[in-house]
């Protein structure tokens, strides 16, 4: 019993760690990452909507497909905390090249916003994530909309935020 309390024991301190990392950054940290990695984005009056995601993680990969789907939809939108739409990052966590073009590929996700991280350019932003997979939709105001969310509720979750 003993040999199983101390690894328990550090999975927590360590979980406990990232999660209060993960709920310092602001949604203000995430457009100013952005607007100064990539300068030719144009967050004026838009909704940021970030995705960090991975080859192998095929939640991640199957998420990607949707947000793409719906951020195109959404992209000039009028929307609560973002009248001029959205605008869409999906930035891959993979360091092999080859592997990222062959995920961009067969799940059919190539767009401007899809980007490699394979020369560590945008490792900053990963780092907001503790590189991890996750995505983030934050208002023109710099207020955090939603976190984490999945394939299923994306959706609904802009459509909320209609204007009408």
């Amino acid at each position: 019993m003993k040999k199983h309390f101390i690894p328990l024991l550090m999975s927590f301190i360590l979980l406990a760690g990232f999660n209060s990392l993960n709920a310092q950054v602001s949604g203000n940290d995430y457009r100013k990452v952005v607007l100064d990695l990539l300068p030719e984005v144009n967050l004026d009056n838009k909704i940021l909507f970030i995705n960090v995601w991975q080859s192998s993680d095929i939640n991640s990969r199957e998420n990607n497909k949707e947000f793409l789907r719906v951020s195109n939809i959404y992209s000039a939108a009028k929307l609560k905390n973002g009248s001029k739409g959205v605008a869409f990052i999906n930035l891959s966590l993979d360091k092999d090249l080859y592997m990222w073009m062959m995920s961009v590929k067969k799940d059919s996700v190539s767009s401007p916003s899809t980007l490699d991280n394979t020369t560590a350019k945008y490792e900053a932003i990963t780092k907001l994530f503790g590189d991890f997979t996750g995505n983030v939709i934050v208002g023109a105001d710099g207020n955090i909309i939603a976190k984490d969310i999945k394939k299923e509720n994306c959706f609904n979750i802009f459509r909320s935020l209609i204007t009408r």
